[in-house]
């Protein structure tokens, strides 16, 4: 499970950093911060879906919560 969950952040860490990179995300983020956001809102609705948590958010509002982290960090 740890090598799966250092997979997942690595994975986000570069997508951050290409963001960076390619000048769509702001410079000044912190990588790792960013990557931890993703992983734990990916990994935390994944759990709700399997325990089918009755307050789980919607496939939109998922998608809506994600464009609200892409948004604060983008340029």
């Amino acid at each position: 499970v740890q090598v799966v969950f250092s997979s997942l952040l690595d994975v986000a860490e570069e997508f951050v950093r290409e963001g960076i990179e390619k000048k769509r995300f702001n410079q000044d983020l912190d990588r790792s911060v960013i990557a931890w956001i993703f992983v734990s809102f990916a990994i935390a609705f994944s759990i709700g879906t399997m325990l089918e948590v009755p307050k789980l958010l919607s496939k939109e509002q998922a998608l809506s919560a994600i464009d609200v982290i892409l948004q604060a960090i983008k340029r």
